[in-house]
């Protein structure tokens, strides 16, 4: 499941490439991250059932929020301040603070954000354990591929974010 996982990841990614010139994109990006959900809460153990559902629609929700200005900060070795004034991003909604400027504290929070809307549906023990999962892989991904220098740093990453958080989530 874990393989599975890191594959919709990196495919939620860059799923344009993988469409007829990025339409079917806008149309299958919500199955994209329902089924990240969904694989999610095979996981956690709820094959089937509402909670399923809830499970597949918050963790979907969870990785809507934008995080590629921390992906490419991390990925460059530089604060999120740095990156955003070298290419004139734009900030998330979500940061303030040290998290405009230590880019693995921003990513830890961002990890944090995927499992928390699972709170809008009362599910705390899941909300604890995703959020947990994507705290622990989102920097750790970023530090395995710049340390090992890997090219396309982009996409190694997004393989490693999910299939670590999907080890996790087996594990526990």
């Amino acid at each position: 499941m874990s393989f599975l996982l890191a594959i919709l990841d990196r495919f939620r990614g860059d799923g344009g490439k993988f469409t007829i010139k990025g339409v079917a994109y806008k149309i299958a990006r919500p199955f994209q991250l329902l089924a990240i959900g969904y694989l999610i809460s095979i996981l956690l153990g709820v094959y089937w059932g509402i909670e399923a559902v809830k499970i597949s629609v918050a963790v979907g929700i969870g990785f809507t929020f934008g995080y590629g200005l921390l992906i490419g900060a991390g990925l460059k070795g530089i604060s999120p301040l740095e990156h955003k004034l070298r290419n004139n991003d734009k900030w998330e909604w979500w940061q303030f603070g040290i998290l405009k400027t230590n880019t693995y504290i921003a990513l830890s929070f961002r990890g944090l954000m995927i499992g928390a809307p699972l709170l809008i549906f009362g599910l705390y023990y899941y909300t604890l354990i995703v959020s947990l999962a994507y705290a622990i892989s989102f920097p750790l991904s970023i530090y395995i591929v710049t340390r090992l220098n890997l090219r396309d740093g982009w996409g190694k990453q997004e393989y490693l974010r999910s299939g670590i958080a999907g080890l996790i989530l087996g594990l526990i």
